[in-house]
């Protein structure tokens, strides 16, 4: 479990961090502390001298710019919070990805651009930095005017030569940034959580909030693993709690508007940008119709405005050859196996969408990502160009900070699915919850009792109630997969298992494709080859003229991509599909859960995958000149 405790200035926020921290290990927890910014690391630095006003006021420093600083510490630390996360270890955080979106969200005055940084914020830290999300973050509030006072007591900090940081020193900063706090907890209800902690405009006794931080926390809490001891707080001020002390309205919210569920109809949208979306967890629906008929003109493909004159003569030039060779393919594959030219088409090919969702965040999670151009996002919103270019040019500083410090490409190309996380990684740890509904005792005591239980005995509770009853037991079972396959069976994935976190990297040509069987037998395997051969072309092209951002176009939907993606056993290990990926997913839950996997009877055959790998289409084996010698190569 990850919790974070968040403040405003002046709220008691260490003081509260310690006692918690103090209370989960009298409670026979094991604990790792973390407290950010990290100001004693070097990856505090551009956060140090910001706080100090080197780089002039706060309000005047770009939230986005500011946002960074803070996000490259958390990226340096997340390596250790994993590590204890993977350790079983209840992870404890004194400020996190909350604080920096409540002060540098606090320099908007429009609720909508607020809003929209708030998305974009969370894109930057979970999704491309990749730090890991808390489970909860407690937002401890107090008023501005009342913090601003506490603040006056504060010694000085080591992290400024001022007796105030920046954002300390500002009365109208605290208001703001305390107002966002608290839409934070109006649109993020499941992640964040205020208690009020003053009263008649007093601060409330220290052990009272603690009293109120550990109510909201002790039923989310794992069963521990030490035995606990009673002295958990001993406090001169300990009062009763008074009734009227409950967590802050804010906190009760359930209509959240940034979450409202609409359907954005979007037309001539490219594929590179439908990828784009569902890799960020939204829905989409949309039917491959393409090329578009003679009797509806229409655009067949995007073209950037970017490029310059030569390459978007050969720009276009490739992509009429990708639609002549498709339509050769579609009309000469017979019957089911037509399915195979779409792993032809480029994501440069435009098709109408349906993206389910909230359209503001469907235009946020655009206007984060460099696979995205400006003149598609101009279609779902009417942004200009300048009010995006900020957040664009963060984009590529983090790019060049990945490849800088991630190092080289994945050389893992045949590995196309790995299990990296299963939750609860023993399975028999299942048992307690799924026997709950079978008797009249509380869930420790029946903890306690199958702890006396044999292995023998437990297995066979196990697969009994697994095979009986087993949506009881897939529902409580979360994976989280790395997959590597084209976009065509990823988006299939998607579609089958709706799974609950998706994760996508660029689109790129260098984990290669696959060639049916199908292809050959019609004949049209050379054709085949010569698309993905025109698609590497262009894609180095586009790279040789610093285009990076915009070679995703020239990617085909059969080129393997790598997802992440997080879902429950149910409908991985129910659903009837004879997919090779959905089979390979079950080979690796059965290797870490194999009584639920072997109890379940509804998984099926699977049919055997005679699809022939070809070798990564890198830059490398474009010397080959010969079709014979690479279909040889291949197949060896």
């Amino acid at each position: 479990m990850f919790i974070v405790l968040e403040g405003s200035d002046g709220s008691g926020k260490t003081t509260q961090f310690k006692l918690l921290t103090e209370r989960l290990r009298a409670a026979g927890h094991d604990v790792d502390v973390y407290d950010f910014p990290r100001y004693n690391e070097p990856s505090s630095y551009f956060v140090r001298r910001y706080l100090n006003g080197d780089y002039g006021p706060a309000s005047e420093v770009s939230p986005y710019t500011a946002s960074l600083f803070y996000a490259l510490d958390r990226f340096e630390a997340a390596p250790l919070i994993r590590q204890s996360l993977a350790d079983d270890k209840i992870v404890l955080a004194n400020r996190y990805t909350g604080s920096n979106m409540a002060h540098q969200g606090a320099k908007f005055t429009k609720a909508g651009e607020q809003r929209g940084f708030f998305v974009w914020a969370d894109s930057l830290e979970f999704q491309l930095l990749g730090v890991p999300r808390p489970s909860l973050s407690i937002f401890l509030r107090v008023p501005a005017e009342l913090a601003y006072e506490l603040i006056k007591k504060k010694t000085s900090r080591t992290y400024t030569s001022r007796v105030h940081d920046e954002h300390e020193a500002d009365l109208d900063h605290l208001k703001q940034s305390v107002s966002a706090y608290d839409t934070l907890c109006q649109l993020f209800p499941k992640d964040f959580r205020a208690i009020e902690c003053a009263k008649n405009n007093k601060i409330m006794p220290v052990a009272d909030i603690n009293n109120l931080i550990w109510e909201v926390l002790k039923p989310m809490l794992p069963t521990p693993k030490h035995a606990g001891h009673s002295t958990v707080i001993s406090l001169s001020d300990k009062e009763p709690l008074p009734e009227e002390s409950k967590l802050s309205s804010t906190a009760q919210t359930e209509e959240v508007t940034v979450s409202k569920e609409e359907v954005a109809e979007i037309k001539d949208i490219s594929l590179l940008a439908v990828s784009n979306l569902l890799g960020n967890g939204l829905r989409v629906e949309y039917e491959l119709n393409w090329p578009p008929s003679s009797s509806r003109p229409r655009l067949n493909y995007f073209i950037p405005t970017e490029l310059p004159p030569k390459l978007a003569k050969k720009y276009k030039s490739i992509m009429d050859k990708l639609i002549a060779n498709y339509r050769k393919i579609s009309k000469t594959l017979p019957g089911s196996t037509k399915k195979y030219a779409a792993y032809a088409v480029p994501l440069a090919a435009l098709v109408d969408a349906n993206v389910s969702g909230n359209v503001e965040a469907i235009s946020q999670v655009l206007s984060g990502s460099s696979a995205a151009p400006f003149g598609e996002l101009r279609q779902i919103t009417r942004r200009t160009r300048a009010e995006l270019r900020e957040p664009q040019a963060l984009k590529q500083i983090i790019k060049r900070i990945a490849d800088t410090n991630l190092g080289a490409n994945s050389a893992d190309f045949d590995r196309g699915v790995k299990l990296i996380a299963a939750s609860p990684k023993n399975e028999l740890d299942l048992l307690a919850d799924c026997l709950y509904q079978y008797s009249n005792m509380t869930r420790g005591e029946i903890a306690a009792q199958i702890d006396t239980w044999s292995y023998e005995q437990k297995a066979t509770a196990l697969k009994a109630v697994s095979s009986s009853n087993p949506g009881s037991v897939l529902n409580k079972v979360n994976y989280r997969f790395d997959v590597l396959d084209s976009l065509v069976n990823l988006e299939n994935l998607v579609r089958n298992l709706k799974p609950s976190e998706i994760q996508a990297q660029p689109p790129m040509p260098r984990y290669g494709y696959q060639v049916s069987e199908a292809l050959e037998v019609a004949g049209m395997d050379e054709l085949f080859i010569e698309c993905f051969d025109l698609s590497l072309e262009l894609y180095s092209d586009l790279q040789a003229a610093g285009l990076d951002e915009l070679a995703g176009y020239a990617v085909l939907t059969g080129h393997r991509q790598r997802w992440q993606f997080a879902a429950t056993g149910e409908p991985i290990l129910r659903h009837r599909t004879d997919s090779a990926v959905v089979k390979l997913l079950r080979e690796q839950i059965a290797q870490t859960h194999p009584l639920i996997s072997s109890s379940i009877n509804e998984i099926g055959s699977e049919k055997p995958n005679n699809d022939k790998k070809i070798q990564s289409s890198s830059r490398k084996s474009t010397s080959m000149t010969s079709r014979k010698k690479r279909r040889t190569k291949s197949k060896q």
